[in-house]
């Protein structure tokens, strides 16, 4: 099992920050399939905005790639967890936690270690690619 882990501010740039990290961990741990990287990206993207424009605290960051599993774990220091939301076709927010759970094999929330909550992402039997 390898896990990488990292501290954010509440600031935007850190979604850039976190979307980089879960690349490399990525590609490190041997998943050179792009579209699988793509999908891991755009949920870490998803919730970490929602860390950061909800919880305006700093976030932590997770990955851990397992044998077949792939966890992305984002926690922040607020208490109200986040919620599926139906937005309307004119709503121009809303729509990020409907994108995780498209695309997710599994996620949910839960209290983190200390104060807080982390949102978890999971996704499973991934294949890796070798590079000869």
């Amino acid at each position: 099992m390898t896990t990488v882990t990292t501290r954010l501010p509440a600031a935007l740039s850190s979604a850039r920050q976190a979307r980089e990290l879960v690349a490399a961990a990525l590609t490190e741990g041997g998943y050179h399939d792009q579209r699988l990287v793509d999908r891991l990206i755009l949920m870490t993207n998803e919730v970490v905005i929602n860390a950061i424009v909800h919880a305006r605290t700093e976030i932590e960051i997770r990955v851990r790639l397992e044998d077949d599993v792939i966890w992305v774990e984002v926690l922040d220091g607020a208490s109200r967890w986040p919620r599926l939301r139906h937005p309307s076709a004119t709503d121009t927010g809303g729509r990020g936690l409907l994108l995780v759970d498209a695309l997710a094999d599994a996620w949910g929330v839960a209290d983190a270690d200390a104060d807080g909550k982390k949102v978890w992402i999971r996704i499973d039997r991934p294949s890796r690619q070798r590079r000869f």
